[in-house]
């Protein structure tokens, strides 16, 4: 199906269960992104980005008041403490995933602290946890997306066992901190704002899915899988692809123990998403870079297995991403980056 038939769908399908004025916005959203994509920061992308999450966020406190009101009877107390499992996740396997994801699930193992790490599959998911059978039922059917089912995987699991998860596209270079297993949740906090899909979501600065922690039972996340549920169980269009991260928002901002449970957290990974927008610029690698990523920080950066990153500039040299890829297979630089 074309992007415009897609969109067509989409505009027909979100006047019918939502508004023909959310549609309308949604669609103009579509455009920009297509208009400005190699350009961040757009007002206008910030204006309708504005707009789109006001009606997200009214439709969302109205439709889930009743979890709502539930929650903010809970104390962040209730809240055990954190298994030290790390949790992955590729439907497909991991011997079946793109050079990208092998690499990052490689580096995730390597700085584990010897934490037991946990790759998700389909053949390994029903152990874990037994998601209703209408949610299966809609995946299997193409209602429910793999993004959004592995949404659902990951605050259901999180809700129930408690430790980290880290999305398959995430590069990890440092030992994962202590810190992250002891707070009752945790998710990469104060990013800095310079990066290309800082306007694709609202407090995309405060908040990212591809690596969240809780411990069992968190407030937080017993509230997000219970909405999250909730919704595909009576809903059968995704009002948006970040619905996980809009329902977040309302937890820590309408649920005391889910705001108290998200200000413990403190600012983290400040530079996660820079790493992946200068692998798809080709930048080429110099040592000062190397300092850069070692020195900072930041333990964990997102990358993407849809875009492409060029391995060697026009003359032959090693860009960012060459490098590390050639120290994975080559072990041609040093080992203090990466491995």
């Amino acid at each position: 199906m074309s992007t415009l038939s897609k969109l067509i769908h989409r505009f027909i399908r979100h006047t019918r269960v939502f508004s023909i004025r959310y549609a309308l916005i949604e669609v103009l959203v579509v455009l920009d992104r297509i208009r400005w994509k190699n350009i961040p920061y757009a007002k206008m992308s910030h204006f309708l980005l504005n707009q789109k999450s006001k009606f997200i966020l009214c439709w969302c406190r109205q439709y889930f008041s009743e979890e709502i009101a539930k929650y903010q009877n809970y104390s962040a107390e209730r809240a055990t403490n954190s298994t030290q499992k790390i949790w992955v996740c590729w439907l497909q396997g991991i011997s079946n995933a793109p050079e990208v994801v092998r690499l990052c699930t490689k580096s995730i193992t390597k700085h584990s602290n010897q934490r037991e790490v946990i790759l998700l599959d389909w053949s390994n998911i029903p152990q874990y946890c037994a998601l209703p059978k209408y949610i299966l039922d809609k995946y299997k059917n193409g209602i429910i997306s793999a993004q959004q089912f592995t949404d659902i995987l990951r605050v259901n699991i999180l809700e129930k066992y408690g430790g980290l998860w880290v999305d398959a596209t995430v590069l990890v270079t440092k030992e994962i901190p202590e810190t992250v297993f002891k707070l009752p949740v945790f998710n990469v906090k104060g990013i800095n704002p310079n990066f290309k899909h800082a306007y694709a979501v609202i407090d995309s600065t405060q908040y990212q899915s591809y690596l969240i922690a809780s411990c069992p039972h968190s407030v937080t996340y017993s509230f997000l899988n219970e909405c999250i549920l909730k919704y595909w169980k009576e809903h059968d269009t995704l009002v948006d692809y970040f619905l996980l991260f809009y329902i977040a928002k309302i937890a820590r901002e309408e649920i005391p123990g889910a705001m108290s449970e998200f200000n413990k957290v403190p600012n983290n990974n400040e530079l996660c998403e820079i790493l992946g927008d200068v692998c798809a610029k080709g930048i080429p690698f110099r040592r000062t870079a190397l300092d850069f990523f070692a020195k900072n920080s930041t333990w964990a950066y997102k990358l993407s297995w849809k875009d492409q990153y060029p391995v060697r500039t026009r003359d032959g040299s090693p860009t960012v991403w060459g490098y590390i890829i050639d120290q994975d297979y080559n072990r041609k630089y040093e080992e203090n980056f990466v491995y």
